[in-house]
């Protein structure tokens, strides 16, 4: 494979980050017993988590070739790791959730409070729970897949409240959140107000959210059978966010039907986009056109309007 053939991969993806726009093929190594590539990718600076993830699954899939490679891994490596203090928890916070899918007693450190300073995460915990140190090596692994070799630490705090009560706690949040869902989508039902759109000229009907595929299986065989994982759905907005990223806006809210709700992400580039977010509030009634994909950050099925999609009123 040729540094060629990832300068094509960076044009054809058109990504809209500087960052990834400009990343450098710097090495390929090929292991032949199994089947697999590994691209050395160097980039300038490093980036948010929620940018990383969808150039990374992106990347990957572009250079897997069926029935050949078992694999494409992708090491990282940075220029410049100034900014990395800047988004160092929101990595720390992924590569908990993500160690957890596979062993959910990781999911014990989403308890305990985390800061980064002078180049070590120190978690805060109670008198109790040392045993933690014992999940720092495979952090550390995590970080590793991300070009990050990092530093862990703990601080016990003895007026901490103890692990068996914020677990209970937790319990108890989590129920919330499954129930919210439930209650995103009666509120779309039940109210009215008005109504802007951001879709392809399409004359396609809106479908009901269930439609939509709701994890990573699913939506391939979708994609399988239909040929495509775009939808027009309407809902009620709410948990309307506009987040500041470090070279662009990220817009995301949670849009809810009479039976479901699915979170919607949009990359803010021009100004019109930028007026017709700020136009948007909680309680807003829309219309939305994007493709669904599974964010690997949030791990879950989302839909984006992608950069060829059309926002108007």
């Amino acid at each position: 494979m040729s540094k060629d053939k990832f300068q094509l991969f960076l044009e054809q993806s058109k990504f809209q980050n500087n960052i990834l726009s400009n990343a450098h093929l710097t090495s390929v190594s090929i292991n032949t017993k199994q089947k697999s590539w590994t691209l050395n990718v160097t980039l300038h600076e490093v980036i948010e988590p929620e940018v990383l993830l969808p150039f990374l699954q992106t990347l990957k899939s572009y250079f897997y070739v069926p029935r050949i490679l078992s694999g494409v891994i992708v090491n990282l490596s940075y220029d410049n790791l100034t900014s990395f203090s800047e988004v160092a928890i929101k990595y720390f916070d992924y590569v908990i959730l993500d160690l957890s899918k596979e062993k959910a007693r990781y999911l014990v450190l989403k308890n305990f409070k985390t800061r980064y300073e002078k180049d070590t995460f120190i978690v805060l915990i109670d008198k109790d729970s040392t045993y933690i140190k014992d999940y720092f090596d495979d952090i550390k692994e995590g970080f590793k897949s991300f070009g990050f070799n990092v530093n862990l630490s703990y601080e016990v705090l003895e007026d901490i409240t103890p692990v068996s009560e914020m677990i209970e706690s937790s319990i108890v949040e989590q129920e919330k959140v499954m129930e919210q869902k439930v209650v995103y989508a009666k509120q779309a039902s039940s109210r009215q107000s008005a109504r802007k759109t951001f879709s392809k000229k399409s004359s396609a009907l809106a479908v009901p959210i269930k439609e939509i595929p709701i994890d990573q299986y699913r939506l391939d065989q979708y994609k399988n059978e239909k040929g495509d994982v775009v939808f027009l759905i309407e809902g009620e907005i709410s948990k309307l966010e506009l987040k500041q990223l470090t070279t662009t806006k990220l817009l995301t809210f949670v849009l809810g039907d009479a039976d479901d709700a699915i979170y919607i992400k949009r990359f803010v580039k021009s100004e019109k986009d930028l007026n017709l977010a700020e136009s948007l509030h909680d309680g807003d009634f829309i219309q939305v056109e994007g493709r669904a994909n599974f964010d690997a950050f949030q791990k879950d099925v989302v839909l984006f309007a992608d950069a060829n999609n059309k926002w108007r009123l």
